[in-house]
């Protein structure tokens, strides 16, 4: 065999070798907080579609969620900012004893 073609072929086998692939450690995924509002989409969002037959999508029923929420008073949006909160609340808990146990 040429020496060359020998070369080709052993730099070809060592860029197999850097191609392949090797599984990715799986790295927890953060849970996203969620807003008042989203908390109060996820409550009446089939409310708002099936009252409204005429939206199509998840974006027209979006806005129509949004018109909605801005003419909420506080004291009507106060059970979704309290979810909120919490939500918030216990994301910041878990960083904390996340970040305490990796400096164990």
């Amino acid at each position: 065999m040429c020496p060359r073609i020998k070369n080709l072929t052993s730099t070809l086998q060592l860029s197999n070798a850097y191609t392949t692939k090797t599984p990715v450690a799986q790295v927890p995924k953060t849970k996203l907080i969620k807003s008042a509002y989203i908390h109060f989409m996820k409550d009446n969002y089939q409310i708002i579609k099936q009252s409204n037959p005429q939206l199509k999508g998840v974006g027209q029923i979006g806005k129509k969620a949004g018109e909605v929420w801005r003419t909420l008073s506080e004291e009507q949006k106060k059970p979704y900012q309290e979810k909120a909160l919490r939500d918030k609340m216990l994301s910041e808990f878990e960083e904390k004893k996340k970040r305490n146990k990796n400096k164990l």
